[in-house]
């Protein structure tokens, strides 16, 4: 192969490794194979994510007329309602991007780990989908009570990236740096 084809062949890998970067999974978190009951502090883990218990309880709750779909996750205050209930939801550390959730609440309020946050409107009683957009590379997100009642939660959509997406991304960044070094050892007559 000539040095000009081959330089056209890794960039052409790059480009594509950089073209599939941004493709993504979309997981659901909806709750279907969670255990139903109340004051729950056990992790739970569903398509990869863990939800974690930072403060009070959670509750598992089958369809009602609050959110008709399944089971939900509600979250509630816990201690004669002085505590709000908070819970932590994460990949053990890999990144994901936040799309949207439907909530049926008297207030709750979601933490992302980029720092923003965003409120629940008090007296939302009818199940509504809340889309997000600019939530991207997160490492956790946080769903609280945060008024005297609760906070209901279901079909929580995420998006991760596709491990094809990173192993062309680890391909090309591969190629790039076989084709300096080749180029190194051409220069150099021979040492690297």
């Amino acid at each position: 192969m000539t040095k000009t084809s081959y330089e056209l062949a890794i960039m052409l890998l790059v480009t594509v490794s950089m073209t599939f970067m941004h493709a993504a999974q979309a997981v659901v978190i909806d709750f279907e194979s969670a255990t139903i009951g109340t004051d729950q502090t056990t992790d739970y883990i569903e398509d990869g994510f863990r939800l974690s218990v930072l403060v009070g309880d959670y509750d598992v709750n089958p369809s009602d007329a609050f959110i008709g779909d399944g089971q939900y996750l509600a979250l509630e205050r816990t201690n004669n309602g002085i505590e709000q209930s908070t819970v932590k939801i994460d990949m053990f550390g890999a990144l994901f991007d936040f799309q949207s959730l439907v909530s049926s609440s008297f207030g709750g309020r979601i933490t992302f780990s980029d720092g923003t946050s965003e409120l629940f409107g008090d007296f939302l009683t009818e199940p509504v989908t809340v889309a997000f957009s600019g939530h991207t590379n997160l490492t956790w997100i946080e769903l609280s009570s945060r008024s005297n009642d609760f906070f209901r939660v279901d079909n929580i959509a995420l998006n991760i990236p596709e491990p094809s997406a990173l192993i062309l991304t680890a391909l090309g960044l591969t190629g790039l740096g076989f084709a300096r070094r080749r180029k190194n050892v051409q220069k150099n007559g021979g040492r690297s």
